[in-house]
């Protein structure tokens, strides 16, 4: 079955509602990025490091990929970055642009399917920011592929993901506070679901996901030709207070260096 609609549709009602990921960024966020202190965040708690991101934003061109929300783009966009954000959503576009016109900030909004990038020409952009986004789409290779191609030689692809542990969960239990591990990774909406409940999710609007292997997630990004130069962890922290938080970190993010395939 075709989710895309659905996520998308998902995503635009999110937005509209003003999720967390939907919120703007702090004016006092913005401000410290026009002094050239960027913090961004592409968990859902830890800063990415400043040894990630450039020492002079001036002139940089950046890549928001699956990035819209208002949150990240404008911040960089501040600190003097060349900003194309790249969403599924249009209202998650909309979020940026509406920041960065508060702000008196130019970013140019593409949307479209992360999965295909085609609307860029190979090496257009230096960095590109991907904040948690990948578990929305089922092939997460195409984006590895997409990524290495638009980017300079020597460009840099920062990238949020999920610990496939979360998707071996027996969701029902996960709500009840119970860690039963009982799907196979990869998992897959589309394949490990019961129909019925895909129909529900489709009437529900509610996003499909999926839950990449470390295969897909690390050692494909590798294959497409980066190199991983940086690694962190992260947990939803006490504010969303989820139970995997127990056990070992949700989320994680990697810094892929685009070098020559071997």
């Amino acid at each position: 079955m075709e989710y895309l609609k659905t996520n998308k549709n998902f995503w635009n009602r999110y937005s509209q509602e003003r999720g967390p990921w939907s919120r703007r960024s702090s004016k006092e966020l913005i401000e410290k990025a026009r002094q050239g202190e960027v913090e961004i965040f592409i968990t859902t708690q830890k800063i990415v490091p400043q040894a990630w991101l450039p020492d002079s934003w001036q002139g940089i061109k950046v890549l928001g990929l699956a990035a819209g929300g208002g949150q990240q783009m404008p911040i960089v966009a501040a600190a003097g970055a060349e900003v194309t954000s790249f969403d599924l959503s249009v209202e998650q576009l909309q979020r940026d642009q509406e920041v960065c016109e508060e702000e008196g900030l130019s970013i140019k909004t593409v949307q479209g399917d992360m999965r295909d990038l085609s609307c860029f020409s190979d090496s257009q952009f230096d960095l590109i920011i991907n904040p948690v986004s990948n578990c929305f789409i089922d092939d997460v290779t195409l984006v590895w592929k997409e990524c290495f191609r638009v980017l300079t030689p020597g460009g840099v692809l920062i990238s949020g993901s999920n610990n496939p542990v979360a998707y071996a969960l027996d969701q029902a239990a996960y709500e009840r506070g119970e860690l039963n591990l009982v799907f196979k990774i990869p998992y897959s909406d589309l394949t490990d679901l019961p129909e019925s409940e895909r129909a529900s999710k489709v009437e529900r609007e509610d996003a499909f996901e999926f839950g990449h292997s470390l295969t897909e997630l690390i050692a494909e990004q590798i294959a497409a030709g980066f190199t991983i130069i940086g690694f962190y962890e992260d947990e939803w922290g006490e504010r969303f207070e989820q139970p995997l938080d127990r056990i070992l970190p949700q989320f994680f993010a990697t810094m892929g260096r685009k070098t020559d395939l071997i």
